[in-house]
């Protein structure tokens, strides 16, 4: 878990330096009157996958969003049950958007982006992706949830 981790920093720090690049170079083409239609596509596209990969580097972390200000009011065991359905829930869900992303991708493959006339398919590859590793992160904590803590 910890070199997928790593590896989802590297790509989230990558795609934002793209982003920040393609974003001062759109800026400063805008200030010189030089239109460069590229770069707002790539710098969308870019922002996409980082939102999705970035979204799989917070679970790795563990920093998900999470809003607590009910549950927290939970005595312990009714605190343990809804733990365990939000992360059936939350490992379904998952499923979903992965088969989801996948039947998308399926239908924007080969379909070329309109400045670049690259292939789409590439870069909605990252929902997949994504989704694939949160719902292995997610599996892993419920199936861990089961586990008594000694034999870990």
């Amino acid at each position: 878990m910890q070199k997928i981790e790593k590896m989802l920093e590297v790509i989230s720090a990558i795609l934002l330096t793209i982003l920040a690049l393609i974003v001062t170079v759109q800026v400063l083409g805008r200030a010189l009157s030089m239109s460069l239609p590229w770069s707002e596509e790539l710098s969308r596209q870019a922002l996409i996958c980082l939102s999705f990969i970035g979204g799989a580097l917070a679970y790795y972390k563990g920093e998900e969003l999470k809003v607590t200000i009910i549950v927290d009011l939970f005595p312990p065991t009714v605190r343990k049950w809804n733990d365990l359905i939000i992360s059936i829930l939350s490992v379904l869900i998952s499923l979903l958007v992965l088969y989801s992303g996948i039947n998308f991708l399926g239908d924007v493959w080969g379909t070329p982006t309109v400045a670049l006339q690259w292939n789409k398919g590439i870069f909605f590859l990252a929902i997949p992706i994504s989704f694939a590793l949160i719902f292995i992160k997610l599996f892993r904590n419920l199936i861990s949830s089961f586990i008594p803590k000694e034999t870990i």
